[in-house]
């Protein structure tokens, strides 16, 4: 009989990486090295994952066997929750690091900011490759950021790694060549334009989606939407931005301002009307209730307060009652109506332009067609 043997983490990274490289999510040998070279486990000892099960929580050192298979699953990682059970903090699954970092097309030479440390991992792959120097990293939370450069130390590196604000960046280190940032922004803030060089790469996410910016010698940000992505949204403080079903109940199950009979729009439900709403909508938060009569739709949007609840009438029709300083339904009604004069694109057909003054504009396929001016 053949003993068994339980993979180390070694040998896990190893397959790991393998498989990163074979699905086409590693191309270039530096980052392919870089992942085969820093030890995620020591950037994660206490978290929680996703699994057929739902979500379980690890101990690398109460099971280290279960929580090695876990760290070098392709999975996101959560490592810290606020009192309201909102996840505040994570390690993002290995796959989208690699393809963030391949498209952030670094090089040595280039200096790099990162926008959310977390836990430090994708600042050590960055280390791996460009070196500490050229490597800075912002996080909003001071206990993460501790955590983040003692794992650092212990693989040996030492980049700058800043506790503050990531909208403001960190301008006494500018200026950088690639900005990425591993949290989702609902606006580019104009900081980081600023802190980019002339020809620099921004890669952020906006909505669901990675959008990679160039910044042009006039100062405009311009780019693609490339891959589907969603992130934690960025924190300017302690507070956290999420809101929880029960609370998103509990706003739209009030009285209404204003009810009135419309036909449904079941193109809401389609993911690339989701991308959409949230690039114009990016304070918006909804749940989906079910009722005897359907699907009851209910969303609050906590930029202004306004809030919309969607219920099933006969055949077709909505009865639209409406809350705040803002209708919702015809914003909502605009977007599908756009979305399908345009012959129902993917987000990967639209692009982004940020001018100086911070204006965002949505374009599809090229720059010169403009469909949709962000607020």
């Amino acid at each position: 009989m053949t003993p068994t043997t339980t993979p180390d983490g070694e040998t896990l990274r190893q397959r790991l990486t393998e498989r990163l490289r074979t699905t086409g999510r590693l191309t270039t040998p530096r980052w392919e090295a870089a992942f085969r070279v820093i030890p995620r486990e020591r950037f994660v000892d206490r978290f929680t994952a996703a699994g057929s099960d739902g979500l379980t929580e690890h101990d690398l050192a109460a099971d280290p066997e279960r929580a090695l298979e876990a760290i070098y699953s392709d999975s996101t990682l959560i490592t810290a929750w606020d009192e309201r059970g909102i996840a505040t903090s994570s390690s993002t699954s290995p796959g989208l690091m690699a393809l963030m970092l391949e498209q952030l097309d670094a090089e040595p030479g280039d200096r790099v900011l990162e926008i959310g440390t977390g836990t430090g991992y994708n600042a050590a792959l960055l280390c791996s490759v460009l070196g500490e120097r050229a490597v800075t990293s912002v996080d909003v939370d001071h206990d993460t950021v501790g955590k983040a450069r003692s794992a650092l130390r212990e693989c040996g590196y030492a980049p700058r790694v800043v506790c503050g604000d990531g909208a403001r960046g960190v301008p006494e280190r500018m200026p950088y060549h690639r900005i990425i940032a591993t949290c989702g922004v609902g606006r580019i803030p104009p900081e980081w334009a600023r802190q980019l060089v002339p020809g620099g790469i921004l890669l952020a996410n906006l909505s669901f989606a990675l959008v990679r910016l160039r910044r042009t010698p006039d100062g405009r940000l311009s780019g693609p939407f490339t891959d589907t992505a969603a992130f934690m949204s960025m924190r300017t403080g302690r507070e956290t931005t999420g809101t929880t079903a029960s609370e998103i109940l509990a706003i739209t199950g009030g009285e209404a301002e204003s009810t009135h009979i419309d036909r449904g729009l079941p193109e809401l439900a389609e993911g690339d009307v989701t991308f959409l709403r949230h690039l114009v909508l990016p304070g918006m938060h909804r749940v989906t209730v079910e009722t005897e009569r359907g699907s009851e739709w209910r969303a609050h949007d906590t930029t202004d307060g306004s809030w919309i609840r969607l219920v099933p009438g006969d055949g077709d029709t909505l009865t639209v009652e409406q809350s705040g300083p803002r209708e919702l339904w015809p914003v909502l009604t605009e977007l599908v109506e756009t979305w399908c004069e345009h012959g129902k694109p993917p987000p990967n057909r639209y692009g982004l332009t940020v001018a100086p003054d911070g204006s965002h504009t949505v374009w599809l396929d090229t720059p010169q067609r403009p469909v949709l001016t962000l607020e």
